[in-house]
């Protein structure tokens, strides 16, 4: 899925995103504010995770945290 960061350091720019899969998983379509976490050291080479979708996770909780909207699915 690709995103459009709409905060942070890397706000404005597009990266690609794998959908969340499992029990429990957020279901996100095209449209929808997604909470991002960012991980460096990613084992798949992709450092966004989508951990939320709607509620985005506030930057005060972790500086880690981005916010993205869906912008294709």
């Amino acid at each position: 899925m690709l995103v459009r960061l709409t905060e942070g350091p890397d706000a404005g720019k597009q990266v690609t995103v794998d959908i969340p899969a499992g029990p429990g998983a957020p279901t996100v379509a095209a449209g929808e504010a997604v909470g991002l976490t960012y991980l460096p050291d990613s084992f798949n080479g992709k450092p966004y995770q989508i951990v939320d979708h709607r509620v985005p996770l506030p930057a005060k909780r972790s500086q880690r945290s981005r916010v993205a909207v869906c912008s294709s699915g």
